[in-house]
């Protein structure tokens, strides 16, 4: 990622962040890399948020209810497959005690490193049929 693609996504999550549940997803997201050593670049962070909110929350949310309620049912599971999918990343990362969880204090150089939304993209194609998101079936069959 170059410096100018950089400060377009921090950019696009600071607009983001505005509104729920993609503000607690990004927390989300950012604690499980935490707590398991990763660094998540900020195209990566989105490239999550956005994914699960459209296409996990909002669906389970136009049958069982608003999107937060959603979120705070599905926690478990959604952290779940989030380590799931950043811990089969083949993208070798920085330790996470090196970079800030506060993604609006991250320096540009702290955010050049750590796992891409390319590498994201292929771990959950590699991982799909272990996530329990998939068991749902919201999107149809293999």
């Amino acid at each position: 990622m170059n410096t100018a693609g950089l400060h377009a996504f921090q950019s696009v999550v600071r607009k983001h962040r505005e509104r729920r549940p993609y503000d607690d997803l990004t927390d989300l997201i950012v604690a499980v890399a935490s707590r398991n050593n990763m660094h998540l670049r900020v195209d990566a962070i989105h490239f999550l948020a956005v994914n699960l909110e459209t296409m996990v929350i909002e669906p389970l949310a136009e049958q069982r209810g608003d999107k937060m309620s959603v979120l705070e049912d599905m926690k478990e599971t959604l952290e779940s497959d989030i380590e799931r999918i950043i811990s089969d990343s083949e993208t070798p990362v920085a330790p996470a005690a090196s970079v800030t969880a506060d993604l609006s204090a991250r320096d540009d150089d702290q955010e050049m490193e750590g796992l891409s939304s390319n590498a994201v993209l292929k771990a959950t194609a590699k991982r799909y049929d272990t996530l329990q998101i998939s068991s749902w079936r919201l999107w149809g069959g293999a």
